[in-house]
């Protein structure tokens, strides 16, 4: 028989195991609850407001970037740009950008481009050539528009053009509703005469001509909680997602777009930073990737982001060129050619186009740059897929945001929170009673 000190003994073991057990139970408990996700409490024009304060009416900007083709597979892939290095402020109309499609970015001076526009007259200089243009308005070259950034921030610029509506079917139901489309288009086009942004105008086209959700859990996305808004502009069109960080400002974080033939696009951030403006804080993608498969063709860019200052206020002399001496420069607004700093007595042949930019300058860049085959055009009502090889992107399958995320328990992630109660409940019993039957046995 056991005696007093060894009775009290005993249910004080007791009494620990079933202490140890509890807080097995609810520490497992929390760490699970933790992991799960959590419910969605914000609607769908909620999100696209808090979206667009801070990412839709960027109108003056400073950045620095790469944006670098890492993958590419299939049929007419052999000649696309690998490499598009961009310096570039802008504010308004008026834009300053160096761009080189060189893998030593500017450190190599072969192939690097310079272009201005101060609102009314544009300039080009090309360093390595020692030629520069001077002309009315902007060339038209990519380069003078084009913001990767935009492609990932959802707010690239949508041009609506107006259709007429065309009677292609007897069916009542498709010509209602193509011109409702048009119409939509219409007003659309009345608000944003720049141009809709895109998640705006896939958000509103969703709402009025298909549906628009939030789904009811929170998804992780680079470490942030994520509302999840899901898009279909109409029943034969594609599934767009997208992730907005909630804490971020709305920042986009990844998104995707399915067609059903098994082409997609998908965006996703890797790495996140800020800026400090006069606004506020504004989060932009550090490192981000997009990829982009369009039949046998599949695509993988990579985004690297050395600078972005959005909301800026900057000198008019930053939108000009000062072309330095012994340039050859056409001036096609007086159409005369010379040497900056030569004798202005002697006149130069003219050069190419009349602007000092060769047209392939043009096109070779815009073979990468395209986010997606040219989005203001959106002629049809169901979206084709992507058919440009070089309108590809960023990203393999699985980011290293996503892979960490699912390893973040190491081994004790693999056991399901009964088998660790399970696993403390016997444990606490071998020692209870292992402590009990030496007492009892006088061991």
């Amino acid at each position: 028989m056991w005696n007093k000190s060894e009775s009290q003994n005993a249910s004080v073991c007791l009494n620990s195991c079933i202490t140890l057990v509890l807080c097995l139970f609810f520490g497992v408990g929390t760490c699970f609850g933790t992991a799960e996700m959590q419910k969605a409490f914000l609607d769908a024009q909620t999100i696209h407001d808090g979206w667009e304060a801070n990412y839709a009416h960027i109108e003056s900007v400073k950045f620095k970037l790469l944006h670098r083709l890492v993958h590419a597979e299939g049929s007419r892939t052999e000649r696309l740009v690998r490499f598009s290095h961009y310096e570039k402020v802008k504010d308004g109309k008026r834009i300053y950008v160096r761009h080189t499609t060189s893998a030593a970015g500017f450190e190599n001076e072969v192939g690097v481009i310079i272009m201005s526009f101060d609102g009314s007259i544009g300039k080009n200089y090309k360093p390595w050539l020692k030629e520069g243009g001077i002309y009315r308005g902007l060339s038209g070259a990519t380069i003078e528009y084009k913001n990767p950034m935009e492609g990932y921030l959802l707010s690239e610029p949508i041009e609506i053009k107006v259709l007429k509506p065309v009677k292609s079917s007897s069916n009542v139901k498709d010509n209602s509703f193509i011109i409702k489309y048009l119409k939509l288009r219409e007003k659309l086009k009345d608000k944003y005469p720049g141009g809709v942004p895109t998640f705006t105008y896939d958000f509103v086209m969703g709402r009025e001509l298909g549906y628009v959700r939030v789904l009811p859990e929170l998804e992780s996305v680079a470490g942030q909680m994520c509302h999840v808004v899901e898009i279909v502009q109409d029943q034969d069109g594609p599934v767009r997602k997208y992730w907005f960080a909630h804490e971020k400002g709305m920042l986009p974080l990844r998104f995707f777009k399915n067609y059903e033939n098994g082409n997609y696009t998908r965006k996703e951030v890797l790495k996140i930073a800020s800026a400090e403006t006069d606004v506020g804080e504004i989060w932009y993608p550090r490192v981000a990737t997009r990829e982009l498969k369009n039949g046998d063709r599949i695509f993988q860019h990579e985004l690297i982001v050395y600078e972005f200052v959005p909301h800026i206020k900057v000198p008019p002399e930053t939108f000009d060129i000062d072309f330095p001496d012994g340039t050859r420069v056409n001036d096609s607004i007086v159409n005369i050619s010379y040497i900056k700093g030569g004798d202005p007595h002697i006149r130069e042949p003219k050069l190419t186009e009349g602007m000092g930019i060769q047209p392939a300058d043009a096109t070779i860049m815009e073979d990468n740059l395209q986010d997606e085959p040219k989005p203001q055009t959106h002629e049809k009502l169901s979206e084709p897929p992507p058919n440009d090889a070089n309108n590809s992107s960023v990203l393999g399958s699985t980011s290293e945001a996503d892979k960490k995320q699912d390893t973040r328990n190491g081994p004790i992630g693999l056991l399901t929170p009964s088998l660790l109660i399970a696993v403390a409940v016997v444990a606490a019993l071998v020692l209870c009673f292992g402590f009990s039957g030496r007492k009892f046995t006088g061991q």
